[in-house]
């Protein structure tokens, strides 16, 4: 499956990986896997220590990728790989640690960069 051209060459495998597995998820159902993991950053951040900004600013970036139109392939399914990477908190860096979401901000920031949205990326 093609990838967003700059996609990070760290994060290939375990992308492709969430691609091929074929998930079919409605938008409604990834606003709410967002939304779940915004609430779990935001209780989490309490009590730890980690990139809040960092994770905010993606599930924000990623409700904005939600609201286009996301009918044609491959920008759909980057979409929803990028939402599955997110949600996920065993990726290849564990979230709530000091630079646990820059995995998934460089995720992030290469699809919303290739979706046309080069305003959404966040800053690592």
């Amino acid at each position: 499956m093609q990838l967003p051209a700059d996609f990070p060459e760290a994060y290939k495998a375990p992308f492709v990986e969430i691609l091929n597995l074929g998930i079919t998820r409605t938008p409604e159902e990834l606003r709410l896997g967002v939304k779940v993991h915004l609430s779990r950053i935001a209780k989490t951040a309490r009590t730890t220590e980690f990139d809040e900004d960092v994770a905010v600013g993606i599930g924000q970036g990623l409700l904005g990728l939600l609201e286009l139109p996301l009918k044609e392939e491959p920008q759909r399914s980057w979409v929803l790989a990028a939402v599955s990477y997110y949600v996920n908190m065993d990726d290849e860096e564990p979230d709530f640690t000091p630079g646990g979401f820059h995995d998934d901000a460089a995720v992030f920031n290469a699809v919303a960069r290739a979706m046309g949205r080069p305003e959404l990326v966040v800053q690592i």
